[in-house]
């Protein structure tokens, strides 16, 4: 772990006596006479607020009353992308949950003094979120974070404490009193659709639903399984994923194997070096295998438009795809498309293999 900097305490020298001074993040803050107890008191003070990064420092002059909505908004996305991440380090989906907020907020209130954002620009955000269709629910907890931007600036002593207790008596939208759409529960996948593609994806892929099926588990906690995070000493099997949902609240995980699910995980662990992940995403599947011979027996050789349309069909997920059919409606106008043969055509992708085409590469025939 890096050794943390500690701004020193230093000396100024003036003709009228030396001054006391800490300069943090490029700025100075005046303690009082050097060396005196108070300087020094007032030092320690300032190193704790700043070490439990405060955004302002008791020394700072008083902003709140001119600090606007945009100023708030850059102090609390600084904030969030330390704060949401992962134990890797990674960043969680909350990030861009708020950058969406601060996007609405900024699009009508960006230069507004914090102090005079009230209920009523407050409501005005949410509505804005309505009309750009976002469903009830989601423009509620969208608008929860909204308040949760300026509970942080309350804590940071940056945004006056009414302004928060004003936004707080703002209820949420109820179902059926707001123009704001309702979605569909979410339902459980029928079986029988489930059991439909199973011969459609790569062995990992169907291993990996089969396991959602088996144990309930989410598909991110799957993908990261390794066999060191699998208790294998009893009946059951007990898999501790090492990252999960609930993971930042200090909640622990376990997914309980029994021997279906033992004999599904047992036929990657076999072949894995200890410590790595069960499901690798590059290794091909059959189907992939198949697409790659037929890409390279017509390597700069003319495409009918029907062929790209089925090697977009063939790639997962659908997205890498969408060039090919681009380019097969692209083919009703041309007498054919030649690969070159320096394209770099193969990409091995989550479900299997997928393909990725660039237009630099294209050879149209007219």
């Amino acid at each position: 772990m890096p050794a943390i900097h500690v701004p020193s305490y230093r000396k100024q020298k003036r003709s009228t006596g030396d001054l006391a001074l800490v300069e943090l993040e490029g700025v100075r803050h005046y303690l009082g006479t050097y060396d005196s107890p108070e300087s020094r008191e007032k030092y320690h003070q300032l190193l704790a607020e700043w070490s439990a990064g405060c955004a302002k420092l008791s020394s700072a002059v008083d902003d709140t009353k001119t600090l606007i909505v945009a100023e708030l908004c850059l102090k609390f996305w600084k904030h969030a992308q330390t704060y949401y991440r992962k134990p890797d380090g990674l960043p969680t989906s909350e990030l861009q949950n708020f950058k969406e907020v601060i996007r609405h907020v900024q699009a009508l209130y960006a230069g507004l003094l914090v102090l005079k954002f009230g209920p009523t620009a407050f409501k005005a955000v949410r509505q804005r979120m309505v009309e750009h269709g976002l469903c009830r629910n989601t423009v509620n907890r969208y608008a929860s974070r909204l308040k949760s931007i300026f509970k942080w600036g309350v804590e940071q002593e940056i945004v006056p404490a009414s302004v928060w207790h004003g936004l707080q008596a703002v209820s949420g939208l109820r179902r059926g009193r707001t123009a704001a759409t309702e979605t569909d529960p979410v339902r459980p996948v029928p079986i029988v659709h489930v059991d439909a593609v199973k011969n459609h994806v790569s062995r990992q892929v169907r291993a990996l639903v089969e396991l959602q099926v088996l144990t309930g588990a989410r598909p991110g906690e799957l993908v990261i399984m390794r066999a060191t995070d699998i208790e294998t000493s009893g009946t059951v099997w007990i898999f501790r994923p090492a990252d999960h949902k609930s993971s930042h609240h200090g909640f622990d995980r376990e997914v309980y194997l029994g021997p279906q699910a033992q004999a599904l995980v047992r036929n990657f662990m076999e072949t894995r070096p200890i410590g790595s992940y069960l499901f690798s995403p590059i290794e091909p599947s059959t189907n992939g295998t198949r697409l790659l011979k037929g890409i390279a027996d017509r390597i700069n050789k003319p495409i009918c438009a029907r062929q790209l349309e089925n090697w977009a069909s063939a790639t997962r997920p659908p997205a890498i795809g969408a060039p090919l059919k681009e380019l097969a409606s692209l083919q009703q106008s041309q007498n054919g498309i030649r690969i070159n043969s320096g394209m770099a055509l193969v990409l091995i992708f989550g479900a299997g293999l997928t393909l990725r085409l660039h237009a630099s590469y294209l050879d149209i025939v007219r």
